[in-house]
């Protein structure tokens, strides 16, 4: 199960930026989720935690250099390396993935599933059986992924690939002349977009990468 950071974490002269995606050790029960009392261990790939002279405003992270003691050693002949850090968080700290199995019978109170639709809930969001006023965690989701593939296919840019294209290395393993594809400005606005459909999630303490019914390799 992932995670990811709601802010910036700094740990000395080390810096994690908002929105890193975290392994989670201690896994919560759904009705935990988000508590600020809640103790959550977590684990961060290496790859995402930054020397702070580096990571400031204007730097692309996929230019920071990651140079610092922590990344391997040489011992007896044979190099052993450090993949991440373990980090001890809270629940209101970040936020967790709602699609993972471990949450396949999550629920969420009505009150907060108007926090993302307004007062009136759509009426393919299922209400949870045996219990007063609350939703399936599954169904909020499903409502938001079936919005945003709409969303998807009237306002995105594809691009049809050529042969030319495929032999370039564009698509997936098994793409054909014909096949569509997002262009770069496609990319740039299913990213944009997809960010506003997790925080509507996200206030419940649950996020989603949504897919917009396309095919991700």
């Amino acid at each position: 199960m992932y995670c990811i950071t709601r802010e910036d974490m700094k740990f000395g002269q080390y810096f994690v930026p908002a929105r890193t995606k975290a392994k989670v050790i201690s896994k919560p029960m759904y009705h935990d989720v988000g508590l600020p009392g809640l103790q959550l261990y977590i684990a961060i790939k290496l790859f995402d935690i930054h020397p702070n002279p580096k990571a400031g405003a204007g730097v692309p992270l996929s230019e920071v250099e990651i140079n610092n003691e922590l990344e391997g050693v040489r011992m007896n002949g044979s190099n052993s390396k450090m993949e991440g850090i373990v980090v001890y968080t809270h629940g209101n700290q970040v936020y967790m993935d709602g699609g993972d199995e471990f949450y396949a019978s999550a629920t969420l109170s009505k009150l907060m599933v108007q926090r993302i639709f307004g007062e009136d809930i759509p009426k393919f969001v299922d209400k949870a059986q045996y219990t007063h006023d609350c939703y399936t965690l599954e169904s909020v989701i499903g409502h938001l992924e079936n919005e945003f593939s709409d969303w998807v296919k009237g306002n995105c840019d594809f691009k049809i690939l050529t042969e030319e294209d495929i032999e370039n290395g564009e698509g997936m393993d098994g793409s054909e002349p014909g096949d569509s594809v997002l262009s770069e400005l496609g990319l740039k606005q299913f990213y944009e977009k997809q960010l506003e459909f997790q925080k509507k999630l996200e206030v419940t303490g649950f996020t989603y990468e949504f897919k917009g019914g396309l095919i991700w390799e």
